[in-house]
């Protein structure tokens, strides 16, 4: 998706110095990646977050979204033979994230570090890492 919105975005630039006779030049000085995660990760993970009574929902994905730091993680944990996952846990929101007023519920800050710590408390229980049978 990220390569298509790209493309098209160069493909309008240009047009559109063109169509107004000037000149274009684009350099890409970053960009976010996507990350599947492991497959053999999400039983794991759902056991965990299902310990935890408060909460209220468990929702499988199967793409960690554009959070370049997490996500450029994750690819590089998966090229040596490990596996990785994306943990989001869902809030109320003052506002969107990067805005002056965002805030969270901090209540679920409580059920992530319990979620996060059962993942870590329980993890002679996961598969084996690819590659380190």
């Amino acid at each position: 998706m990220n390569e298509y919105i790209l493309s098209r975005a160069i493909d309008i630039i240009h047009g559109s110095a063109k169509m107004y006779g000037v000149e274009s030049q684009i350099d890409i000085v970053g960009k976010a990646g996507s990350s599947d995660p492991s497959p053999e990760l999400l039983p794991y993970i759902r056991a965990q977050a299902s310990k935890v009574k408060d909460v209220a929902s468990i929702v499988d994905t199967t793409s960690a979204g554009g959070s370049e730091d997490a996500t450029y993680l994750m690819e590089r944990v998966k090229q040596i033979g490990g596996l990785a996952s994306y943990l989001v846990f869902g809030t109320t929101l003052a506002a969107g994230h990067h805005n002056e007023k965002f805030d969270i519920d901090e209540e679920v800050m409580k059920i992530a570090v319990k979620t996060l710590a059962l993942c870590a408390l329980h993890s002679h229980e996961l598969p084996l890492s690819k590659g380190n049978a």
